[in-house]
């Protein structure tokens, strides 16, 4: 199971091909990133972490990221 994040809800409201091939497409068939999207990615996540640490009082809950009701089980 994905982690959802701002990131793919973005990519969804933007193209629904484009996130539907990301989610479920032949990974073989992807072009390879290059360096300029590289770093909006990885500024893009940066920013996403910091506007997540900045919240107050949030918990991140303990999940293996594997057992949904476990999961589920953590942010009750």
């Amino acid at each position: 199971m994905k982690h959802i994040s701002p990131t793919p809800i973005a990519k969804a409201s933007r193209c629904l091909h484009k996130w539907y091939l990301d989610n479920f497409g032949d990974p073989s068939l992807k072009q390879p990133l290059d360096e300029g999207l590289k770093m909006l990615m990885e500024r893009g996540l940066a920013y996403e972490k910091s506007v997540v640490s900045s919240l107050k009082n949030l918990v991140q809950p303990k999940w293996d990221g594997e057992h949904y009701e476990e999961g589920i089980e953590q942010t009750l």
